[in-house]
């Protein structure tokens, strides 16, 4: 008798994209369809202590594990177990370093199958997410920064916005 073992392979989906386009939102939205939401695993390098995207996903799914810099071997461990994975690459990170940003990140991609998803603003055309991306996703429009509204200044580690300085 021979038994034949199946090792289902997860959903992988890398999501990058420009700054604002929505690539968190489009995640979410992707979660929602999924029933089985325990199965369902979420990863942002990069983020470091500011895990903004992360805390979104882990509020609007409580039942989802969420991963953050330095979990990266948890999170790979976990990759078998999920029917769904979820990356999101941050339009910080840069997309030729993917999937070798670190050694961790390599592992995770290098022996997998993954679908590339890029979120664009509809005026975006010819980006390096063009050339990178299976799939283009059509996202929110880009906020344009003009050179009135851009604010330079060295930190000592505290920023005060432009609103808050009408109050002095």
């Amino acid at each position: 008798m021979i038994i034949i073992i199946v090792m289902s392979v997860p959903n992988i989906i890398v999501v990058a994209g420009s700054s604002g386009a929505g690539k968190t939102t489009w995640v979410c939205q992707q979660m929602r369809e999924i029933a089985a939401v325990d199965k369902i695993i979420y990863f942002s390098p990069g983020t470091g202590t500011v895990p903004i995207d992360q805390t979104r996903v882990a509020t609007e799914f409580p039942g989802i594990q969420v991963f953050s810099d330095g979990q990266e071997v948890e999170f790979f461990n976990q990759i078998p177990k999920a029917e769904a994975v979820y990356i999101e690459w941050g339009f910080y990170l840069q997309l030729e370093a993917m999937p070798t940003a670190s050694a961790a990140n390599a592992q995770i991609l290098d022996n997998l199958t993954y679908r590339a998803i890029a979120v664009l603003p509809p005026d975006f055309k010819d980006s390096e997410y063009h050339s990178w991306a299976n799939e283009i996703v059509c996202g929110a429009p880009a906020q344009t920064i003009t050179a009135e509204t851009l604010w330079w200044a060295a930190s000592n580690g505290q920023v005060i916005d432009e609103n808050s300085l009408e109050e002095f």
